[in-house]
């Protein structure tokens, strides 16, 4: 059985603010330690999307690229985990750079960002 109150903490170590490398492979650590074998479909997804993002952010691109193909092969119509592996997919191949603040902070950068424009052109 997942214990759910660890698999929270791991989560909120991996996708939180904060990018610390200790603390995102604190997280990984935690899910890497679950035996997702028994875990509902539901569960092995979330476990295996989340290493995902971890293993990208350590630039594990590999392993990343692996846990993202077995999300898909759980659940075909998952297109987050899709997007995730087409840029993991193109850092691999060199076609793309590996600038990871999408997966982690996309939605916090973005808003921070707006501020910043906000008061830069408040400013003016």
């Amino acid at each position: 059985m997942i214990d759910l109150e660890a698999l929270n903490k791991a989560i909120k170590l991996i996708d939180g603010q904060d990018t610390n490398n200790d603390k995102i492979s604190e997280g990984l650590k935690i899910l890497e330690s679950f035996d997702i074998s028994k875990a509902d479909i539901d569960l092995k997804i979330e476990i295996l999307y989340y290493e995902a993002i971890a293993q990208t952010h350590l630039k594990k691109f590999k392993e990343a690229s692996s846990n993202l193909q077995k999300v898909i092969q759980l659940q075909p119509d998952n297109h987050k985990a899709q997007d995730h592996l087409r840029k993991v997919t193109n850092i691999i191949n060199g076609k793309e750079d590996n600038n990871l603040g999408g997966f982690v902070l996309g939605g916090a950068v973005t808003i921070l960002g707006a501020i910043a424009l906000g008061l830069f052109l408040n400013k003016k």
